[in-house]
């Protein structure tokens, strides 16, 4: 019996959502290894159901299948990214220990708001701190300016 292995780790995100698609690229960016394939859910030619999910989990939740093929939602999907690629500030240091007793409970819930606010939170970061966006953002939407869109293929 063999099991199926993946070389890279893939992540089905949503590009419209600024917050989303600045983590992640910046990710990529450190992706040393290569080993994060990021997939856009947005892209014209994408198909939610070619991959076993309804297009509304995928709009609202991130999903990312690991090595070995098995899928990781939320929170859990953020813990394996961050470890993929190694935690290099000292948010992801935080975010890769967040499955500790006690604080898994607290931030599946976080992620959970965050998630289902991610427009109006996205809004707000890149709106007050910039969030290595370029852009202006009003109420819940953003009109962002990628500086370096190659990147955003992967």
């Amino acid at each position: 019996m063999s099991s199926y292995r993946s070389p890279t780790i893939i992540v089905l995100y949503d590009h419209d959502c600024p917050l989303c698609r600045t983590e992640l690229l910046a990710l990529k960016a450190g992706d040393q290894a290569n080993r994060l394939k990021l997939i856009n859910i947005r892209d014209a030619e994408f198909s939610a159901h070619a991959w076993g999910f309804a297009p509304e989990a995928l709009a609202t939740t991130l999903h990312v299948r690991d090595l070995a093929g098995y899928w990781h939602i939320g929170m859990d999907a953020i813990r394996l990214v961050y470890r993929a690629v190694g935690a290099k500030t000292p948010l992801a240091r935080a975010l890769t220990h967040t499955d500790l007793p006690g604080l898994r409970f607290v931030f599946d819930r976080l992620y959970a708001k965050l998630a289902n606010n991610r427009l109006a939170v996205s809004g707000a970061l890149t709106k007050y701190l910039g969030y290595g966006l370029i852009g202006h953002c009003s109420n819940d939407e953003c009109m962002v300016a990628e500086v370096n869109d190659k990147n955003s293929r992967a």
